[in-house]
């Protein structure tokens, strides 16, 4: 009976006209939905106002044996390889160039050896270059770590501001659920990483008892100082490509898409910066919903003749 039916269903059902196709269209930063509709999806809101907001900057980073990233590793061991090549090239050419005076060497092992030197104080010359760029201008143990384990946090541009040498800082790691650590910034780099555009915060973590393993995956927290700013709860934005977004509520069945700027969070609030005024109301539940239907407004039903 189910074949019989779809033969039939494929040979005869054309009364209906053309089946309808979909187009798209650019959707609109507005929705608009019924009363019901507005209850049913369970949508809250809020009014903006301005708060003491006691922000909390989490860094993701690694846990780290030396506090170096691993480019700044490969950067301090080219250096270092650089600079025993240069010594031995000198030793060299001392030595040649007595050898020279004393008649025991030619003139052609004198300028092969001070050909060497030159290359060696080149290459030992550009890998120092490399260092300076980076900021690498003092060695591991001259930075103060109790415990020989270190943070290295990755501080976005943004954020550097936030972040200063001897700031306190939380330790949390996976690998080690409900237990934190105590450490202090003690070095930031001076240029940010090719490949994430993030600088390098250095944190000394205080860990006795070994527990902090290198490679690790880490959150660092730093405590703000409290200050005045404009919040909303986290669950009120949504993170699109475009940055992130809030629905604002405008009038009493209609929102408005708006992308706008957050700035530090603190527990389960974020400060924005831009895009938001005190007094007006954005969606703190139901915001998703919001967007879906914003975007399946974009598709409408278009008989094709």
């Amino acid at each position: 009976m189910l074949a019989t039916g779809l033969l039939f269903g494929t040979g005869c059902g054309k009364t209906g006209g053309p089946p309808a196709a979909k187009t798209s269209k650019t959707p609109s930063s507005s929705v608009a939905l019924s009363d019901e509709a507005i209850r049913a999806a369970g949508i809250q809101v809020e009014t903006v106002s301005s708060e003491l907001l006691r922000p909390l900057l989490t860094l993701s980073g690694t846990l780290a044996a030396v506090p170096w990233t691993p480019d700044e590793q490969t950067a301090v061991s080219e250096a270092d390889g650089a600079a025993a090549k240069r010594r031995l090239a000198e030793a060299n050419f001392n030595r040649m160039s007595k050898l020279h005076a004393e008649g025991i060497t030619s003139g052609q092992d004198l300028d092969t050896a001070r050909a060497e030197l030159e290359q060696a104080r080149a290459t030992a010359a550009q890998a120092d270059a490399k260092l300076a760029n980076l900021g690498l201008t003092l060695a591991a143990d001259s930075f103060p770590s109790s415990s020989g384990s270190w943070g290295l946090a990755n501080v976005p541009e943004a954020d550097l501001r936030y972040v200063t040498v001897g700031a306190r800082v939380v330790i949390r790691t996976e690998s080690l659920p409900g237990l934190t650590f105590s450490g202090t910034i003690v070095a930031l780099s001076r240029s940010a990483s090719r490949d994430t555009r993030d600088f390098t915060a250095r944190i000394a973590a205080i860990d006795p008892s070994k527990r902090l393993r290198p490679q690790t995956l880490a959150t660092f927290e730093i405590s703000l100082p409290a200050a005045p700013s404009l919040t909303v709860p986290s669950s009120a934005i949504l993170l699109e490509p475009e940055g992130p977004v809030v629905f604002v509520a405008e009038g009493k069945n209609n929102f408005s898409r708006r992308i706008v700027k957050t700035g530090v969070s603190a527990s389960d609030r974020l400060g924005v910066v831009e895009g938001l005024a005190a007094g007006e109301r954005v969606v703190v539940q139901g915001a998703q919903l919001l967007e879906s239907e914003r975007l399946k407004a974009a598709f409408e039903p278009t008989v094709v003749d």
